[in-house]
């Protein structure tokens, strides 16, 4: 009897473990900038499209996004931010054969995936009234994967965060404007 009982619990954790989890694109934990609980100026809510549906991000990333500005456009709190991100995830490999065991096993837990999420964020900064930046950036993570569920939604859990992550820093980077104007040209102008 506790043979039984021993197998019907292993057989439901591999089970569990083996089952699909939900991917977090709204929220994201980045280290040093979603730790202020204020942002310098403030976005309003973030909407997050992906898949045909609306998502919005947390407040805890919004304010990263937010905080990303730095005191760039503090302006004794005249600036605001409008913002929104698009996700795209693209399959990059053929149907595989693995997967056709899915049709006489409902728990088969080999599906290989090789997936591109695509994520383009877009950023208008307003001072007053007035439009003083405006920004487009798109990001790119790969996924590659072989066993379905968690697994498999952790490594897409790792993307997003990173691609959230890369984008705040390159909000940062782009409204700061700490660097020469001709970046892009610094070759033109080398002495030899």
């Amino acid at each position: 009897m506790d043979f039984r009982k021993g197998l019907l619990f292993a057989t439901f954790s591999i089970a569990l473990c083996f089952t699909g989890c939900s991917t977090r694109l709204t929220t994201a934990q980045i280290s040093g900038q979603a730790s202020q609980a204020t942002p310098t100026t403030a976005f309003d809510a973030i909407p997050v499209f992906y898949g045909g549906d609306t998502l919005y991000l947390d407040k805890k990333l919004q304010n990263a996004y937010g905080n990303a500005l730095g005191d760039a456009f503090a302006n004794g709190g005249q600036c605001r931010g409008e913002a929104k991100i698009r996700i795209i995830v693209v399959e990059n490999s053929a149907k595989s054969a693995w997967t056709l065991p899915l049709a006489f096993i409902p728990f088969w837990p080999i599906m290989p995936v090789d997936e591109a999420w695509q994520v383009s964020f877009e950023a208008s900064i307003f001072c007053e009234n007035t439009l003083v930046s405006h920004v487009q950036f798109e990001e790119e993570e790969r996924v590659h994967a072989t066993i379905y569920g968690r697994l498999r939604s952790d490594l897409a859990n790792r993307a997003m965060e990173e691609i959230h992550r890369k984008l705040t820093q390159r909000l940062s980077f782009e409204v700061k404007q700490e660097r020469p104007a001709d970046l892009n040209s610094v070759q033109d102008y080398t002495l030899y």
